[in-house]
């Protein structure tokens, strides 16, 4: 359910949102069940949504980049667990295309009451990424050059991201407890289902994020 915005509260937010809709970046602000309560142009653009009226009262969940609520959702919840400020490296899809974004994030308070969540989100240059030293079930492996995430099974993960480590196939074998065939077989159905034609193209244009 979204939070009941009254008569002052919706005058705080109209302010923000006249400031804010033609900035560049992303404005938003969402209430503590992750409902929209606003946004500016570019956040528009990005949802592929015609007028703010059609994003207020939308939740993340429900949004065309719905499928990726869960990190905006849980970084949301970081920033309002703690009741502070925030950055987070955060992506969604537009037109079949990754875009990553730098968010800031912060308390939104009315009459010193929580209401939600203020951000603010740049995008960035895939090319100026540096890939995560670290896996976990988040983590998007990107091709830089298409812009698209690569279709990777969670059994081949694991290989492909200690390849991209810089391991090669046996040392990978051996830290995950697997023979060498089985990670090259792994390596295969990732080149044949993303369309590489050798393993140095991955190397190249594959990023962990």
């Amino acid at each position: 359910m979204a939070f009941i915005i009254n008569k002052k509260l919706h005058k705080k937010i109209d302010t923000l949102q006249e400031l804010m809709y033609d900035s560049v970046g992303s404005f938003y602000i969402t209430d503590a069940h992750h409902y929209f309560l606003t946004g500016n142009k570019t956040q528009l653009d990005w949802l592929k949504l015609t007028n703010t009226s059609s994003l207020i009262g939308k939740n993340l969940t429900e949004t065309p980049w719905g499928a990726h609520a869960r990190q905006y959702i849980n970084n949301n919840n970081t920033v309002i667990a703690h009741h502070k400020a925030f950055s987070f490296l955060e992506y969604g899809e537009m037109d079949n295309k990754i875009i990553v974004g730098m968010s800031e994030k912060q308390p939104f308070y009315h009459d010193n009451e929580l209401v939600g969540v203020m951000g603010f989100s740049i995008p960035l240059s895939l090319n100026t990424l540096f890939s995560s030293k670290t896996l976990h079930s988040e983590s998007l492996f990107i091709d830089i050059k298409r812009q698209e995430k690569l279709l990777v099974s969670s059994k081949r993960r694991p290989s492909l991201f200690l390849i991209l480590q810089g391991y090669s196939t046996r040392e990978v074998a051996a830290k995950l407890g697997l023979s060498k065939r089985t990670i090259e077989h792994h390596l295969e159905i990732i080149k044949a289902d993303n369309l590489y034609h050798s393993l140095r193209e991955i190397l190249i244009q594959v990023k962990v994020l």
